[in-house]
Parts: structure tokens; sequence; C-alpha cells
């Protein structure tokens, strides 16, 4: 009755302590005795009292006693037969029995199960169908006719399936002695009722000859049968689907119409599972989980003996994920294997960008042996990590050798050899080799033959490896290059090697003399540019005595032995003038400096005159300048002479022809003409003159350029 919410608990302690047990021995109580029950107080009489009101008719239409009324007697035999039926069925019978009964009550509305939860139990069940006391559901508190009737309805159901399956029973026979099989298997099915009875067969035997519950192989079968439809996405991101493939965030999304953060979020926690299933996972997995395990190690091995599991390791794995909170998947690279790690391991680690900034280390260029440690590219600074960290270098040492082929100690500090050419070392070891000086192209001409691989084009490209290197020294400026190591070639300017010679001797000398030593260090001089250099000498070092000895200024001899001559100037201003103008006349620009000496010499007189580097006058300063700003229009110098004299030619060609250049017939021209057209306007010098010049002649001729 207090089951059925017929009797509040209290009430029904009561009749417990005064040894009332049926509804007919609580209507025949006296009210006087039930007062002397311990705790029955003023609100349990009152309760009793409306029973014993509401059940008043029951003892007027029936007689109490079993002889008076034989009925009572059979009725209270069904239950015992019931009883029994239940007992001499087979365990696998009882835990579909059972089912069953758990699927019909769950169809009832919610106010009937609400009503009446005991309902869901066998035994329960069974009682009130065949109890001698008819049960009238609307008798119980807020039940209505409609729930009244779908109470009767069910249990008529549950009474014609019950006879239906244990009609063929013998009531006479003995209640049979099951094995330990029999009795394992339906409590495997009573636990576990998603069950089929073959797999529960199939679990009872796992644990009778292994003494293991196989929990993750349970855990699968619930995962396929689940029907939450939330439970497609993680059979989708976890493989467990038919065609057993494993979808992306992205694909998964499309498919629930949900955003991929939204996946994530979801697939970031585990499978949701039944509480007594979820407690024997934890029981199972915490233990023997490590912080970091492969996929493809033999530890998963274990687990499917364990667990009468027939996948891959790599879906075993998928599976101990799937259902644990403490662990995740990660892979380092797509093409990489996957790994159950430790959530706790990679907070705060960005694992891609590790991945991808110790590569492009690797990547770079070295010339020497080198050591990476791995666990400086896990950890950043102002970032707390788990104290295990270090455990998250043995998955990129793997990957590391795997893809690389390099050396790797202890999973973490990484050695990697020299992968290019030092070309300032390998410069030194042919100076070293030669054992003489050696110019700039006959280095590139050696280093070409022994590194071909690292072919070198120009040159130019030689010098910052030359400069880089503190033990190759230039002889001077003359392009020619020695090792610091040897003693026996001076390596400062032509000049400072004259100031050293004559130093040496601490008297005046011969000029020829002096030449003669100064070709040993410097081979590509001579006379008449060693004379110009002593004469030249802007700090006046040298002095030069008759009959061409050569002294230095800070070590003056008496004139009685030496009489310093007088040098005189080959050429006045007047003149230079006069060459620099007839030079403008004859050629149509002013002199430069790279071309013939003759052309340097009136080039650079030129600026030594407006720099008053000469001694001139300022009158003379002034007819210089004067004569400059009157010229200014023709090419000042080696670039404009160019550009103009490519104007020039494109003004006869078009004369010649009366057309333009084409990319055929005249590639050159073409393109400087098709180069320039935009860029003349930026110029500030005379070639803009010059280009708007050809461009108003190209129109004489019918030709825009635009």
């Amino acid at each position: 009755m207090c089951r059925l919410g017929l009797i509040s608990v209290r009430a029904m302690n009561v009749c417990r302590y005064g040894e009332i047990k049926t509804l007919i021995q609580l209507l025949k109580a006296d009210k006087f005795n039930l007062v002397k029950i311990r705790n029955c107080g003023r609100k349990t009489i009152i309760e009793l009292d409306e029973i014993r009101e509401n059940y008043s008719h029951y003892l007027q239409e029936q007689h109490i006693d079993v002889e008076e009324n034989p009925v009572i007697v059979i009725e209270e035999t069904e239950l015992t037969n019931a009883q029994k039926k239940i007992e001499l069925l087979a365990p696998n019978s009882v835990v579909h029995l059972k089912g069953w009964i758990t699927w019909k009550f769950n169809e009832l509305s919610v106010r009937a199960k609400n009503a009446f939860p005991q309902l869901n139990q066998l035994l329960t069940v069974i009682g009130v169908i065949y109890s001698a006391q008819k049960f009238n559901a609307i008798d119980a508190k807020n039940i209505g006719k409609k729930t009244s009737g779908e109470i009767q309805s069910f249990l008529s159901e549950v009474k014609a399936h019950f006879e239906e399956i244990t009609k063929e029973i013998d009531l006479s026979v003995d209640i049979p002695n099951h094995n330990e099989l029999d009795r394992l298997v339906a409590q495997v099915g009573e636990l576990y009722p998603f069950l089929l009875t073959k797999e529960c067969e199939m679990v009872a035997k796992h644990v009778l000859f292994h003494d293991f519950i196989p929990i993750l192989f349970i855990a699968k079968q619930y995962i396929f049968r689940c029907e939450d439809s939330r439970m497609n996405i993680y059979r989708d991101y976890y493989g467990f689907n038919p065609e057993g493939r494993r979808y992306t965030l992205s694909e998964i999304g499309e498919k629930n119409n949900l955003s991929r953060e939204r996946i994530r979020q979801l697939v970031s926690k585990r499978i949701n599972l039944p509480k007594r299933l979820e407690d024997e996972i934890h029981r199972y997995l915490t233990p023997i989980l490590e912080s970091i395990i492969p996929f493809d190690s033999l530890f998963w091995n274990k687990v499917q003996r364990d667990n009468m599991l027939e996948e891959s390791y790599s879906q075993t794995a998928l599976l101990a994920c799937s259902v644990t909170d403490t662990h995740t998947i990660i892979q380092i690279e797509d093409s990489d294997k996957e790994y159950l790690v430790n959530k706790e391991l990679i907070e705060n680690v960005k694992i891609r960008n590790v991945l991808n900034n110790i590569v492009r280390v690797i990547a770079l260029r070295r010339t020497t042996v080198e050591q990476l440690d791995i666990l400086d590219y896990i950890k950043e600074q102002n970032r707390v990590y788990h104290r295990n960290v270090n455990l998250l270098c043995s998955i990129y040492a793997n990957y590391l050798r795997k893809n690389f082929d390099i050396d790797i100690e202890d999973n973490r500090y990484v050695k990697l050899l020299p992968n290019a050419i030092n070309i300032s070392t390998a410069i030194e070891g042919i100076l070293e080799q030669s054992g003489e000086p050696m110019s700039l192209e006959g280095i590139k001409q050696a280093f070409n033959i022994l590194y071909p691989s690292n072919s070198i084009d120009d040159v130019a490209k030689l010098k910052p490896y030359i400069f880089r290197n503190p033990n190759i020294k230039p002889k001077g400026k003359t392009g020619i290059y020695i090792l610091k190591s040897w003693k026996n070639h001076f390596t400062g300017t032509l000049t400072s090697y004259l100031e050293h010679i004559l130093h040496t001797f601490n008297e005046p000398i011969p000029l020829d003399d002096l030449v003669d030593f100064a070709l040993d260090e410097f081979p590509r001089s001579n006379k008449k540019s060693i004379y110009s250099l002593i004469v030249g000498d802007k700090d006046e070092r040298f002095i030069v005595y008759e009959d061409d000895f050569i002294g230095l200024a800070d070590n003056p001899i008496s004139e009685i032995e030496f009489k310093e001559r007088r040098i005189i100037k080959r050429h006045n201003f007047d003149t230079r003038f006069e060459e620099l103008k007839q030079f403008v006349i004859l050629r149509k620009r002013l002199p430069i400096q790279n071309k013939s000496e003759e052309e340097s010499s009136l080039a650079r007189w030129i600026v030594n005159v407006l720099k008053s580097n000469i001694e001139t006058t300022e009158e003379q300063k002034l007819t210089l300048s004067s004569y400059l700003s009157a010229n200014s229009t023709i090419p000042q110098n080696g670039t404009e002479y160019n550009f103009k004299q490519m104007c020039d030619e494109i003004k006869v060609m078009v004369a010649k022809s009366f057309s333009l250049p084409t990319a055929s017939d005249n590639a050159r021209e073409y393109n400087w003409l098709r180069k320039n057209i935009g860029k003349y306007n930026t110029y500030t010098d005379n070639r803009k003159f010059y280009f708007e010049d050809l461009l108003e002649y190209l129109k004489d001729f019918g030709f825009y350029l635009y």
C-alpha cells in the first residue's frame, strides 16, 4: 500500500509495529489499540480513519474468514504460483521479462509513471496483479479515471505476457538449481539491458574465465545502440559509425547543422554513459592510463584482451578516449601517428606552433654542429605549465627522427649537423693550401672547383665573406689577399709601404730602388704611379731630392748631402681650362673620371679646383663655375652621356625608316624606349630634358607616346 501511494510512510511504520499486515487486519483493528502503538499520533489516526472509512464497504460485501470465502485462498494460491513460475524461469527469461516490463512501463504517461514508480519492478507488478486484494488505481491520490484506466491496461498486458511465457511451466517440478554461468548471464543482462542475449553470454563467460568484466566492450555496445541524437556526433568523430570512417569537424557540423566550434565543444567532453557504466570505466582506466600512450603501443593489446575487443589498436585507443575525461587525442602533424595524452600536459601548449618553430630552425643554414632543446620550444615565458610537460618532448622527437633522420638524445636534445658550407672558412682554406697571395678571381676559380654545388659567379660576392674573416687580410687596395699569419707580407696601402721602406733605411734612397721594393709587394704598380703617389701625397710625408732620391719629411737630411728639388706643376689654370673647353667642343660633354688617363685627370682637376684642393684664385674658381653653369645642358656624367647617345640613335633610326623601333628588329632600342616612357618624369638630371626633346622630335613625325 505504501509503494502504491495509498498510505504514508509514517502510517505504514505504525502498522508494521502493530503487526497489521493486510487491509482486512487494518479494517478490523480497534482504534483504542492503534493509539497504543509507538509513534501513532493524531495525524496518523486521522489518516488510518480515512482509509478505514473508504474501505468499510469491503467488510460488508465480503466475508473475511477463509472458510466463509474460499476465493481468497484461490487468489493467494495464484500469487504463490506466479512467484514460483518466476523462480522456475530461466535467468535469461527473467531478464527479458524485466526488460519487457521496463519497456512497457516507459510507454506510460508521465503522470502514471510518477504515481506508481514501483510498477517498473517485476516482483512488485506481479504481486499487484495476483494479490488477493484487488488493486484499484483510482483510489490513489491525484489519480483520475484516465490514468487509472492506463494503469489497469498496463497490468493486463503484463499479466497476459507473463502467462504467455509461463504457460508451459510445470509447477510440480522442483525449482532448478541454475549454474553459475546462468546466474551471471542473468546478472549481466539485468545490469546492462542494452546487451543482446548472446552478448550477455559472452560477457559472462569472459568474467568466469578471466575474472574481469570487459567494461569497454559493454561501453562500445551502448555507444552503438544509443539512440540519442548527440551520440551520432561522437560516432562520426571517433569512427564508430558503420563505415568506420572518422569525419572532420566541418563535415560533422554540416551533417548536424552546427558550427565547427560547437562540434569542438561537444567532442572535447567524454561520451555521456549510464552512471554504473561510467563508474566502472573510471575504476578500470584511471590506474592504467599513462600520461602519453601512442596509438600503436602494445599497451592496447592488453586492453583488447581484457575487454574482448577485436578492433585495431587505433580503434581501441579511440574507444578509451571517448569514455574518459582525463585524456585527449594529439596528432602534431596530419601525416604523423596519434597519441592519447593527458589533458593537463598540453594545457597552454600550442601543439602545431611548437612543431612549426622547431622545423623552421632545422631548415636554417648551419655551418657548424648545433644543439636544439625541444623543451625550449614547448615552454614559453610568462606561462604556467604542468610539471611533467617535458614528457611531450618524446612526441616531437619521434616525429623528427622519422621525417628528418636526425640524432636526438634523451628524447629532447636534437643534434643539428652542418648543412651548408662556411664560405669564409672555405676561402681561408684555399689561401692556406695555396701558400701565396691570391686575387679575387683566383679565389673564385679555386672555390668553384672545390665546391661546384655552391659555385659563385661574381667575385664581388666573395668580399663579404673575406671581410668577415679576421684571419684574411688585403694587400692594400690591390685586390690581392693573404692570411694574417703570413709574417712576410705587408697588408697596408702602397703609400704606407713606401713610408715603411724609407723608415727601414732611415735615409733617402733612389726612386728606382724604392720602386723595386714596392713592386715586390704590389706587382700591379709601376714607377709612374708610385712617383705620382709620392708627389701628390696630401699628408706631405715624402720629400723628393735631386737625382730622384726620396726621403721622409719627418726625417730631414742636411742640404749638404741631399738638396730638395722643387716640383714644378706641368700645367697652370689657364692651360687646364683651355683643355677643358677644347674637350667639351670636341666631345659635347664634360670629362668622366672612369675613362682614359687624360680624361680622368681633367675630370679630377675640375673637382679639385671646385673643392679648393688646388691653389687657385677666387676669380679662377668663378670662371670655371660660370663655364660649367653655361654648359649645364650637356651630359655631366657617364649616365647622362649614355642616355643622350641612345636618344640620338633613336632620332637617326626614325629619320631613316620613318618608324619606331620594334621588339623584333630593334629589341635594345625598343626596350629602352618602353622602359623610359614611364620613368622619365622621375628623373632630376638632364635625362628628363633629353627624353622630352626626343618625344618632341617624334611628334614631328606623327608619333605620340604616352
